[in-house]
């Protein structure tokens, strides 16, 4: 068996003289002829007869043709006979919640400033727009409205009551307990009697010998009113008296309790009593006695009227 064995160009040799073709093989284990023009010619690369030569229609090598090459970047505006529109596919699963693809509400682009999306007496929706009000509410129709006023057959805003209201007992007020306890309301009275209504009145550091208790409930408290009453009033000199806590050994009044001639008692004195605020507290168990400073002409009988409410 005969054959011929080629060793493969590194380098494409020169054109042959005119009339003469050289043929070889190269690198690529191809077999190539070369013409006295220098034109280079692949053998046997179109597997037949033909002009398909890869040197003509795959120039850059790539193992494509070149027309190939072109239909795979055809721009979309190249495509003919292309439909109008697409029906997409059912997906809208994969946006819900615990989708593959879940879309969050605040990735979404903001709404129309509109009333399309507010909920409704009949639909769910979205809040109103807020009217940047903070003295309104929503109700329940959807519309911003202002807190009325409360009365007796109005629900709404209740103002709170000062102690000077709550004493007046102005209408439409909340009372609360600081303004109760800051009240008429508020305010404990102990009454005593130290000499009955035949006894005279007579000067002294401790009228009656009798003591005050202070109870547990007035614990605490302080001393805001004293007055005195007496059954048979002075015909000259105005008795005068003091109220002295045996227990703190202090007196608690800076002017002295007072009842002028011919009364029977200190709210009309024209020196009204003052009450020492360094010594006005009481706590529970606290003994307090009356000294009698004036006793007057004639007077008789005595009732002491103490007041006291907590600070």
């Amino acid at each position: 068996m005969s054959k011929i064995v080629l060793s493969n160009q590194t380098t494409a040799p020169d054109a042959p003289a005119a009339g003469k073709i050289e043929i070889y093989s190269k690198t690529d284990n191809k077999l190539y002829k070369k013409d006295s023009s220098g034109t280079e010619t692949e053998i046997g690369g179109g597997g037949g007869s033909g002009d398909m030569l890869k040197s003509t229609y795959d120039t850059n090598n790539d193992g494509k043709v070149n027309s190939a090459d072109a239909a795979d970047a055809v721009p979309w505006s190249g495509v003919s006979d292309k439909p109008a529109s697409f029906t997409p596919s059912a997906h809208k699963t994969s946006h819900q919640s615990g989708g593959a693809d879940a879309i969050k509400l605040d990735d979404l682009a903001a709404p129309d400033d509109n009333t399309d999306l507010n909920a409704s007496a009949s639909a769910h929706g979205l809040l109103p727009k807020l009217n940047n009000n903070t003295s309104n509410f929503l109700r329940g129709d959807g519309a911003w409205s202002a807190i009325p006023d409360s009365s007796e057959s109005v629900k709404g805003i209740i103002e709170q009551a000062t102690a000077a209201e709550t004493t007046s007992g102005a209408a439409n007020l909340a009372v609360t307990p600081a303004g109760l306890a800051g009240s008429t309301f508020g305010k404990r009275v102990i009454m005593a009697i130290l000499l009955d209504i035949n006894t005279s009145l007579t000067v002294g550091p401790h009228v009656g010998n009798v003591y005050i208790p202070i109870p547990a409930e007035l614990n605490g408290m302080n001393l805001v009113g004293a007055h005195a009453v007496v059954t048979t009033p002075s015909s000259s000199g105005s008795p005068t008296f003091q109220i002295y806590n045996a227990t703190d050994a202090a007196f608690m009044l800076s002017t002295a309790i007072t009842i002028d001639a011919n009364e029977y008692n200190s709210y009309t004195a024209t020196t009204p009593p003052v009450i020492d605020t360094s010594h006005d507290d009481v706590a529970t168990g606290d003994l307090l006695q009356i000294s009698c400073t004036a006793a007057g002409t004639g007077t008789k009988g005595l009732i002491i009227i103490l007041s006291f409410q907590l600070p």
